[in-house]
Order: C-alpha cells, then sequence, then structure tokens
C-alpha cells in the first residue's frame, strides 16, 4: 500500500480558495497580507499535515537573494529626547546603519520616536507605503509596551530597551569594554578604581554596566573588597559625598559630567582621581578610557536586517541573537592621581 501523499502548498491553495502566490506569502508572514490571512493559512497548513520543501525553500531563498533590492528600504527608529553626549553615538550608529545599508543595496530612513502627534498607526502606514520592510530600532525610550505590529517587519533593536519582546540585538560589548578600562587603569598604577554611571540608562540596559564591573572587579582584584560602585540620584552634590566616602583613586563614567564633578570634588592642588572614559570617543575632550566604535554597531544592524530579508523572517524570532562589537583603548591627559588640575576644560 502506497503511503499518502504530502500536501503540497497547490493543495493547501485550492482548500482555501486562494492562488499558491497568495500561500506563499502568508506562509512567509508577507507584511502586504492581512494578519487574519497569514493566520488562516497557516492554521489550514497545521491541519492539512503541510509541511514545507527544503529543497525548494533553499532554491528560492538563493534566487530571491539575486533580485535586485533598490525598491526595498529600511528605517532606523531612533530617540530624540537622547539627552547629552549620548547624542553624538546615536548619530554615529544611523550614519553606520545608513552607509552600511546603502553598500548592501537600501535605502535607509532614519525617524524620530515619538512619531508626531503620538501617530504610531501612521508611522505605520508610511513604513508599508516606502515599502520599508526592516527596522531598527535605536535606545527608543518607553513607559509602555511599544504596540507596534512586530509581525509585519524584521527588527534589530540596540542593546536593551524596554517595551519591546525578545529580538535580535546589536550593541558594544560592555563585558569586554569595562575590563580593557579596569585592565589599563590598574597598569596605571591605580588600585582602587569605581564606577559611576547614571541608575535610568543603566536600569534601561538591565545594570549591564554595574554587572560587567563587578565581575571584572573580582576577577581582577579579587582581595580589595566589595566594588565601589555609584548608585545615588545623579546629582553633584550626592556624587561628592560619595566620592569623600568611597575614596577611590580612579572613576569609570560614561559621560563628561563626571569629569567637571571630580575637578571640582576637592580644593585646587589636592590629589584627585583619574577620569577613565568608558566611551572616550563622546566626550569633548582628550582623556583616556575605551572607545566604542558606534558606527560598527549600526552597520551590524544593517548586515541583521538584510540576513533576515535575504531568509524572508520577519516578527518575534524563535531565537533572538546579540552581536556586540570589541571597544579599544584610547590614551590621554584626563585627571591623574598625585596630579593637580584646576577645571574640566584644562583636561583637554
Amino acid at each position: 500500500m502506497k503511503p499518502p501523499a504530502p500536501v503540497t502548498m497547490s493543495d493547501l491553495a485550492r482548500h482555501l480558495g486562494l492562488s499558491t502566490a497568495t500561500v506563499s506569502r502568508a506562509l512567509r508572514h508577507h507584511p502586504a497580507l492581512p494578519s487574519a490571512t497569514c493566520e488562516a493559512v497557516r492554521r489550514a497548513a497545521e491541519e492539512l499535515g503541510y509541511r514545507p520543501n527544503p529543497m525548494i525553500g533553499a532554491l528560492m531563498s538563493q534566487l530571491r537573494q539575486r533580485r535586485p533590492r533598490a525598491l526595498v528600504n529600511l528605517a532606523c527608529l531612533y530617540a530624540e529626547e537622547s539627552a547629552g553626549n549620548l547624542v553624538q553615538a546615536e548619530r554615529d550608529m544611523v550614519a553606520g546603519f545608513q552607509a552600511e545599508a546603502a553598500r548592501l543595496g537600501y535605502h535607509a530612513d532614519a525617524e524620530p520616536w515619538p512619531p508626531p502627534a503620538g501617530d504610531e498607526d501612521g508611522l505605520v502606514r508610511r513604513w508599508q507605503a516606502r515599502n520599508v520592510r526592516g527596522i531598527f530600532l535605536l535606545n527608543v525610550r518607553a513607559d509602555r509596551n511599544l504596540n507596534l505590529p512586530w509581525e509585519k517587519f524584521s527588527w534589530v533593536v540596540a542593546g536593551n530597551m524596554a517595551g519591546t519582546p525578545a529580538l535580535h540585538r546589536v550593541g558594544n560589548e560592555i563585558h569586554q569594554i569595562v575590563k580593557l578600562a579596569l585592565e589599563e587603569t590598574l597598569r596605571l598604577g591605580c588600585h582602587r578604581p569605581a564606577l559611576a554611571v547614571p541608575l535610568t540608562g543603566e536600569r534601561r540596559q538591565g545594570l549591564r554596566w554595574a554587572g560587567a564591573f563587578y565581575g571584572n572587579w573580582l576577577d581582577l582584584l579579587p582581595n580589595a573588597g566589595e566594588p565601589p560602585i555609584f548608585r545615588g540620584p545623579w546629582h553633584e552634590d550626592t556624587f561628592r559625598q560619595w566620592l569623600h566616602a568611597v575614596r577611590p583613586d580612579a572613576v569609570l563614567a560614561l559621560t563628561d559630567d563626571v569629569l567637571a564633578w571630580l575637578e571640582h570634588a576637592a580644593p585646587a592642588n589636592a590629589l584627585k582621581p583619574r577620569f577613565i572614559h568608558l566611551a572616550a570617543n563622546s566626550s569633548r575632550f582628550p582623556v583616556p578610557g575605551v572607545c566604542q566604535d558606534f558606527p560598527a554597531v549600526g552597520a551590524a544592524a544593517a548586515q541583521m536586517l538584510d540576513g533576515q530579508l535575504r531568509r524572508n523572517e520577519r516578527g518575534i524570532p524563535a531565537e533572538p541573537t546579540t552581536l556586540t562589537v570589541a571597544g579599544r583603548w584610547q590614551p590621554g591627559p584626563g585627571l591623574a592621581s598625585g596630579t593637580p588640575s584646576n577645571s574640566a576644560s584644562s583636561a583637554a
């Protein structure tokens, strides 16, 4: 007795009264089709026992990769209200994203979040009208879960963002950056480095900077006691109180305001802790620290979206991946232990 013939896509199309092309698109969650159609096709495929032929799927994927993509667009959604020197970092990521997208054959727009008048539906309609298929979410702040049609697009997120499902992510290698900064700080002769990062941003990042500092501290300074981390409100007076209580000989930080606070923390000619920047290429001053390659992070986002589009992957991935970019050490004058300094500008 012959085994039953496998259910084909043509069988599925006849059962549903749809064209084979529509069924094929629905099984790939094509953004041009209504979600209800895609769901109906998926349910029918399960009921009839339809299984895609992997050899045909691989062949079609190769054919789709050879098609010109001049009409396919990408978009970068960034936080309009970004503050401080993080603005330049985000600009660098956008520039890297757009340059790599152009190299790969796409056009990439950058749009602020939230959209004008809070019109999220209008934003999605504009994406669809421009044939945008992939979205790069760049540090979008959200006080609630983002209500975006995840199933219609390919997505990549920068860092850890509240309000989003588990998506593919790109970012800087925080553990490596902190380890490199600590190793170089110890090489400079410091023995008690500390960490100071804004708590609000840390929570959005899942306390990854503090976690990386804590873990690397235990590896590099196993007998030095509890690692000193500034956890108070992000204000100069609070920082000064913490500094006098902890008395570190170096402070690792992400922002230039810590440099100014260190300048004001002690009288002239007093010994001051070294200032080590964890994003030295974002600083207004030639300070020592680790340079984060923000353009490379943006370029990696474009590459990840390109890979998803080539594989016709949309929506929330079953197994999200994370791609990180390492930092490099940048020497610089900054504030040195045992060296008096009179102003933040003198560090330049």
